[in-house]
């Protein structure tokens, strides 16, 4: 009887034994460096290194590439090599499908600028972007449009009262064209053109520019043929 109880408590102990073996194994496998996990948060991303992952990126000539902590921006600063900037879609896009940015906790907003030798995001030279993503302002975004823009005449509302007081025949104004191309601090740059008549009664397009902060108040209107 002794000694099929001892050779059951060696049993027990051995199978104990070899859950701690499997245990620790499985730990040191997880842990290994050479385990291909890649983690998404606060306390896992290397910002320094996506900086150095899109410094390199081969379809835009990037001439400067900053992460500013402070309010969690990414910035980008290139060439308008074939004016290709200027598709706003297909430059936010890509950024975001390659390097995966939009879905990185850590970063607010991807902007993009197009590169002027000398300035630099370090000592603030960029101002507005010719392009931008944010989930924050995407909320702004949507919020400015609810209250200043009408889908009818297809233009922004202090835009309009401006040059229905400012036009020498407010009746023959006509919108053709009117999109937001920056945004900073609570400003947004607006851009359009549109037909109206002139002192002499000819009906004459005009482009306009202007800064339309997010409390709806104009600023910076210039008006050029």
């Amino acid at each position: 009887m002794k000694k099929v109880l001892k050779i059951v408590l060696i049993i027990i102990a051995s199978f104990f034994g070899l859950l701690i073996i499997i245990s620790i194994g499985i730990a040191i496998f997880t842990d290994s460096p050479n385990t291909k996990t890649k983690k998404v948060g606060s306390n896992s991303i290397n910002m320094d290194s996506i900086v150095s992952l899109v410094e390199k990126a081969k379809d835009f000539e990037i001439k400067e590439v900053y992460y500013n902590k402070k309010d969690s921006s990414f910035n980008i600063a290139i060439t308008n090599k074939d004016n290709v900037i200027k598709e706003k879609d297909y430059s936010i896009e890509y950024f975001n499908n390659e390097f995966h940015l939009d879905t990185i906790s850590n970063i607010e907003g991807v902007y993009l600028f197009e590169y002027v030798k000398g300035k630099s995001f370090k000592t603030k030279d960029y101002k507005e972007p010719l392009v931008f993503q944010s989930a924050r302002q995407a909320k702004i975004i949507e919020k400015f449009d609810k209250n200043f823009y009408d889908k009818y005449s297809k233009t922004y509302t202090p835009l309009d009262d401006y040059l229905q007081k400012s036009l020498n025949d407010p009746s023959s104004l006509e919108y053709i064209t009117m999109d937001k191309t920056g945004y900073t601090d609570g400003v947004f740059s607006i851009e359009g053109s549109f037909r109206a008549k002139n002192g002499f009664g000819a009906l004459v397009i005009n482009n306009v520019t202007c800064h339309i902060d997010t409390e709806g108040n104009i600023s910076n209107v210039q008006v050029t043929q």
